[in-house]
């Protein structure tokens, strides 16, 4: 099974594809890298296009959450599936309140708050001084950002997204440190996923659906 394109999406993107008519999935794999094994990874075809399909937290409900999701394994094993190229879906939720729940936003930047996650595959080996001047593909962002301005709806082509551990929410208090530091995005998934892409020469963009607004950005009941 091998492809140029791959997806990588959260919990029920597998479903939206298939309801929605986004091709037909033809065969499904998990590899065994040297890091563990892959979660599933899907072949699609849409008339002349076929691309891979890999959900992060499993295709039924959110059976792995963020922390625990083996993004190694993930990355590896779309490199040895040919992949050179990653559209990655997210649904984080809103710390800059210019933008609005509904929104799309190409994220441009990382604010990497996680601990303890595998981070590089040179662990005890190699250089890895990556640079990381631009974390999330230029080429990519572009090609997302005329591809979103065609739907008419609400999009941004760039924010910083802020990735904390989880699995809990973030505090009010976290949710102020991170708009000092000029976050706009906060999620659980794109670090260190974003990371091990650069580090195997895979160009990699993720478009970010805008869930909720974070803790103490709006007032809600208790």
């Amino acid at each position: 099974m091998t492809d140029k394109f791959a997806i990588i999406g959260g919990s029920g993107a597998y479903n939206l594809l298939k309801d929605e008519g986004f091709g037909v999935d033809l065969e499904c794999h998990k590899l065994f890298t040297p890091f563990g094994e892959s979660a599933s990874i899907h072949r699609f075809r849409d008339k002349d296009i076929s691309f891979l399909f890999l959900s992060r937290h499993g295709e039924n409900g959110y059976e792995v959450s963020a922390p625990f999701v083996n993004y190694r394994a993930n990355i590896w094993a779309l490199k040895e599936c040919g992949v050179e190229r990653i559209i990655s879906w997210s649904g984080p939720g809103i710390i800059n309140q210019k933008y609005s729940v509904g929104d799309f936003v190409i994220p441009h930047d990382i604010i990497d708050e996680t601990r303890g996650r595998e981070y590089t595959f040179f662990n005890g080996t190699g250089i890895g001084f990556i640079r990381q001047s631009h974390p999330f593909c230029i080429e990519i962002r572009d090609a997302l950002s005329k591809a979103l301005k065609e739907t008419k709806g609400n999009y941004h082509d760039e924010g910083v997204y802020v990735c904390t551990q989880g699995p809990r929410l973030e505090t009010a208090a976290e949710i102020r440190k991170y708009k000092i530091l000029g976050g706009d995005l906060v999620g659980m998934t794109l670090v260190p996923e974003a990371f091990l892409a650069r580090e195997l020469e895979m160009c990699y963009a993720s478009v970010c659906y805008l869930t909720n607004y974070a803790e103490g950005v709006e007032n809600r009941s208790y």
